[in-house]
């Protein structure tokens, strides 16, 4: 039998081509699946709450008071740098959530 991934020949009851690695029968893919992305616990619902929603929010706060309350040009700066944290922080997030990560 044949990788259908790299080519590679290999034995007719490989579950795992020997060259590229990857899983050749149906099976495996569905274990190997549920292994790596179990249920998420409470605390890590929790802190996933709170790294995706409750922190961006705090950085758009303490940005937007920034923009508002400094007339110094370098505390506007700041200001840039702690909204574009939390933007990234935001995108990162909701991509890890998503299952992109």
């Amino acid at each position: 039998m044949y990788c259908k991934y790299c080519g590679q020949q290999i034995a007719d009851d490989a579950v795992v081509c020997v060259n590229c690695g990857r899983a050749v029968k149906e099976e495996v893919k569905q274990v190997l699946g549920d292994e790596r992305r179990g249920p998420l616990t409470t605390g890590q619902y929790i802190l996933s709450i709170i790294a995706t929603i409750i922190l961006p929010i705090i950085g758009y706060v303490i940005a937007f008071i920034g923009f508002t309350q400094n007339p110094v040009p370098q505390r506007k700066n700041q200001s840039y740098v702690i909204l574009g944290v939390a933007i990234v922080m935001t995108v990162i997030n909701a991509a890890v959530i998503n299952g992109s990560f």
